[in-house]
């Protein structure tokens, strides 16, 4: 079947950026101090989001293929190396009486600081509460949902975002900005109209900035369309808040969030089918600004997935202690982030495309032009565990952490976590780690027959060392008065950044007659290493990647001569220093080694090495050496091998190859001896 994306263009003729592109200012709702709050008192507001209809979400799950494209099988996930562990994890907020929570926090410097659609809590990273607050009282006494809270460790401040009212003349977009680092103290906040026709009425929000804007985007109930609010961010910085508004016909347009320094777009990323015309299932990728939003193209997956679980009401996944199986709604991307100057995102999707027993975490990396680089799975084939919500972030290492809900008979709805470090293979991650398990079944339904969970997570890396990881997930609390009640954990799992490092050592090149050996010593924490090499007519280039610390190249020809260096790449694509090069001729020396006292030293040894000497005043675009051949039987001056060590010499001074010493220099009414040629050849070998 057609993409949802193409389904809406044809039935709604919506244009691309369908809004004037004017900037509309934000209304200011004043200053607050977040220690000044008072406390939740009563459950202020229970936000039960409706069901998704024909104008609002991708009709292609659980179909065959409409054109008749092979589905391709399923991505299999190989697990490598298991995730490191929590070395603390502490409550977030319990059940504050909302449903359902809508797990949101983030971590800043020296605090943590939790947002979920009842209240707002600041911690130490001991988990000590410094402050507690209602939602109601954060968001200037208004009912709001689908909060998201971020901190931006370039400016060294805090994000918060939110919405309220569930109709077109009622709906809201709420922003707020700390005036420093610290959660618990001074904020300014602002509102504007969801939308400025009164049509539609904004849900499922999400905020996402890079170093030039904030991006806040929600779905609009009623119009079938996202909107984009893109906000200039030195202004805002500055507390102005003037936005322009993006119209595109997509279910879930989630924003990046920006660990890199500099300028630049912010990327949206939405699920765009999954299953496409070809069998693979794909997302499509957009930047923006305050002037455009492009469309960059659909980045398709190895495989194909359904967007829904095919289950009534989507209530799928299993749970220990009850027969009700919870629901996980749709398959929409959780969180992006940019990091190293790629993009990160994180999913959950139902398996196999047609007739789906079973949900699975799944990760993406991909370049800012959209070329998939990374595809990977958290996945039980059997079944027997589900997972669900996963959100993801990225260390300066790029390690890997993906936090997400886990379902299973065998125990209560649980909050978990897997890892994928940056020295792992490419598209790998470890098993999951369940860090807090659930204390009770969960049973909860809302109007629309689903038995509720989620619909957000959060997982951010520590800006204080750009390394640990915390995760905070919602779990099964136990039952109060048989009622279910739900529970937000917080893990914090720590990691080791890479070492600086430097050259290989020990770099060598060895030539033989039809191949060269390069050998070098290991470097630590480097993913692969990098092989160059020039030759005559050959400019410097990469020859070869290896993972090993030895090369055999056998791109060579004979009596000729190559010079190489080497680089160690880590897991973040960084280079090292190239080694100083060595060199190598492919040159067959007679009598290798020639042996003192043992070997006489012939003309055909001065001619062999008359040859390499050549071979490499070659590499080095310099001309044959002074001299010529020695004649078979005749008497070897010193004149011939003084003309060969200045040809050498003058060639590898020219290369950048280190000097040679040369014994009995000058060689002027000397005997030529056998150590006089091993040094001339180990010159040019």
């Amino acid at each position: 079947m057609p993409s949802f994306r193409a389904f809406l263009l044809a039935a709604l003729a919506l244009p691309f950026s369908a809004f004037a592109q004017s900037p509309q200012q934000a209304h200011f709702l004043g200053n607050f101090r977040v220690s000044d709050l008072p406390p939740l008192q009563t459950t202020a507001f229970v936000h039960t989001q409706g069901p998704m209809d024909a104008s609002e979400v991708d009709e292609d799950h659980g179909l065959p293929n409409a054109n008749g494209a092979p589905v391709l099988p399923e991505f299999r996930n190989v697990t490598e190396s298991a995730a490191p562990a929590a070395d603390r994890d502490f409550q977030a907020l319990p059940d504050g009486g909302t449903f359902p929570p809508d797990t949101n926090g983030s971590f800043g410097p020296d605090d943590v600081m939790v947002m979920i659609n009842s209240e707002v809590r600041v911690q130490t990273k001991a988990g000590v509460e410094r402050h507690r607050a209602s939602m109601y009282s954060f968001w200037f006494n208004h009912y709001v949902f689908d909060p998201t809270i971020l901190y931006d460790a370039t400016s060294g401040r805090w994000m918060a975002m939110a919405v309220s009212g569930a109709s077109p003349g009622s709906s809201q977009i709420f922003l707020a900005l700390s005036q420093t680092s610290d959660p618990a103290g001074d904020w300014q906040g602002w509102s504007w109209p969801a939308d400025p026709s009164f049509h539609s009425w904004a849900d499922f929000p999400k905020l996402g900035f890079s170093g030039s804007y904030v991006v806040i985007t929600a779905n609009m109930v009623g119009s079938g369309s996202a909107f984009a609010y893109v906000i200039p961010k030195a202004n805002f910085l500055l507390g102005t808040v003037s936005y322009y508004l993006f119209s595109q016909p997509a279910y879930t347009l989630t924003p990046s969030v920006s660990h890199d320094a500099g300028s630049g777009p912010v990327y949206l990323l939405t699920n765009e089918s999954g299953q496409l015309a070809d069998g693979h299932g794909g997302l499509r990728l957009y930047s923006i600004t305050t002037s455009t939003m492009t469309d960059l193209g659909v980045v398709e997956g190895p495989d194909a997935w359904s967007n829904y679980s095919g289950f009534t009401n989507e209530n799928m996944a299993p749970q220990s202690g009850a027969a009700q199986r919870v629901s996980l709604n749709v398959s929409t991307i959780i969180n992006v982030v940019q990091r190293n100057g790629t993009l990160w995102a994180s999913q959950h999707v139902f398996l196999p495309v047609n007739g789906p027993t079973r949900a699975a975490a799944q990760w993406w990396q991909i370049t800012t032009t959209g070329q998939r680089l990374q595809f990977s799975r958290v996945d039980d084939p059997s079944g027997n565990v589900m997972y669900g919500y996963p959100s993801i972030d990225v260390n300066a290492n790029n390690d890997v952490m993906l936090g997400f809900s886990a379902f299973s008979a065998s125990f209560n709805p649980s909050a978990a976590y897997a890892f994928h470090r940056a020295t792992d293979a490419p598209g790998t991650t470890s098993s999951a780690v369940i860090y807090k398990f659930g204390e009770s079944a969960w049973v909860k339904y809302d109007s629309y027959g689903r038995n509720r969970w989620g619909d957000y997570s959060a997982t951010s890396v520590d800006p204080a060392n750009d390394a640990d990881f915390w995760t905070i997930q919602e779990y099964a609390a136990s039952q109060v008065s048989g009622t279910s009640k739900w529970g937000t954990w917080w893990a914090h799992v720590p990691v080791t950044l890479l070492p600086p490092f430097g050259a290989p050592p020990a770099f060598a090149a060895t030539g033989q007659v039809n191949h060269v050996d390069v050998t070098w010593q290991a470097v630590q924490a480097t993913a692969s290493y990098e092989l160059l090499r020039t030759a005559a007519n050959e400019p410097w280039h990469v020859v070869a990647t290896t993972y090993a610390p030895a090369f055999t190249d056998l791109a060579v020809v004979s009596n000729a001569a190559y010079v190489y260096r080497v680089r160690a790449v880590n897991a973040l694509g960084q280079r090292s220093p190239d080694t100083l090069p060595d060199a190598a001729t492919t040159v067959v020396f007679s009598d290798d080694p020639v042996v003192p006292a043992a070997t006489k030293v012939r003309a055909t040894h001065v001619n062999e090495l008359r040859t390499a000497v050549d071979a490499l005043r070659s590499v080095a675009a310099l001309a044959p050496a002074s001299g010529s051949s020695v004649a078979v039987y005749s008497i070897i001056h010193a004149a011939d091998v003084e003309q060969l060590r200045s040809g050498v010499a003058e060639a590898r001074q020219q290369l950048g190859l280190a000097a040679i010493a040369f014994s009995d220099s000058p060689l002027f009414r000397k005997t030529i001896r056998a150590a006089h040629v091993e040094e001339l050849r180990s010159a040019v070998k």
